[in-house]
């Protein structure tokens, strides 16, 4: 991989990178005080790891991981399994924090990754309405349990 990046990517083809990785993690804050605010727990944020790359360095940061479907039929069962998890994990708080990231290679080792541009967008939106509609939902959700016990 390290060759087929010195060789294929450019300088600006870096900065693209960096720039999404940073626009991608400018949501962590705000995304954090919600799940604060709502959970208890702050999200737990894992530190990229620094590396060089035809001489230049390049401080490595989050990115999602989203299983391609069309690769493989499993791939579903291993997103219905993740879902799964998280739910029971985090309570259900949109699949973030507290162990969403724990361990990410060994949750990832065998499934097919989806190698699309669609995941920076989706991604986005998702950290999105995480800040801005997280504690709404919530709200609405606990009206609704709450008529529905009555």
């Amino acid at each position: 991989m390290e060759r087929a990046f010195q060789e294929y990517m450019t300088d600006k083809d870096w900065e693209f990178v960096i720039r999404t990785w940073e626009h991608i993690n400018s949501f962590y804050e705000e995304r954090s005080k919600v799940q604060e605010e709502l959970y208890g727990n702050p999200l737990k944020k894992e530190k990229g790891i620094t590396f060089t790359i035809g001489g230049r360095e390049i401080q490595g940061q989050y990115f999602p991981i989203v299983y391609n479907p069309k690769v493989s039929a499993k791939v579903s069962d291993f997103e219905t399994e993740d879902i799964a998890k998280t739910m029971i994990a985090s309570n259900a708080i949109f699949g973030t924090g507290m162990g969403a990231t724990k361990s990410r290679l060994d949750v990832v080792k065998g499934k097919s990754l989806m190698l699309d541009f669609d995941v920076i967008p989706n991604a986005i939106t998702e950290a999105i309405n995480h800040v801005t509609m997280r504690k709404a939902v919530t709200d609405v959700n606990k009206l609704v349990l709450s008529v529905d016990c009555l």
